[in-house]
């Protein structure tokens, strides 16, 4: 089965889940720029911790999606928030923080 012929047979399953995907994208935006951005002004003024928020927030880039969503399940499991959307803004947001608070420190520092 084409690519194409799929999308048309389920075509509003397909654009459900577009849009599905575009909101939590967009819910994680909304969370994690307020925190990315804060966090870059305020390591510009404290020299001291920028080093060790960039150095905390490259640490969670090399975590593997796969195995933050293993660390996750457990953790939110006791919410019963284990899968789902939720998860997936939460990796959304953690995953975002690096270039967020990275471009907001280069920026105010011109650097």
């Amino acid at each position: 089965m084409s690519t194409l012929r799929f999308i048309m047979e389920n075509f509003s399953q397909v654009l459900y889940l577009t849009w599905e995907h575009i909101w939590i994208v967009g819910i994680a935006l909304l969370i994690a720029t307020p925190i990315g951005v804060t966090l870059g002004i305020v390591i510009t003024k404290q020299e001291q911790l920028a080093s060790r928020v960039l150095n905390g927030a490259n640490i969670l880039m090399t975590i593997p999606s796969l195995a933050l969503f293993g660390m996750m399940l457990p953790i939110l499991a006791i919410v019963n928030m284990g899968l789902g959307k939720v998860p997936a803004v939460i990796a959304l947001v953690l995953y975002s923080q690096l270039p967020i608070i990275r471009n907001t420190y280069t920026a105010i520092k011109g650097c």
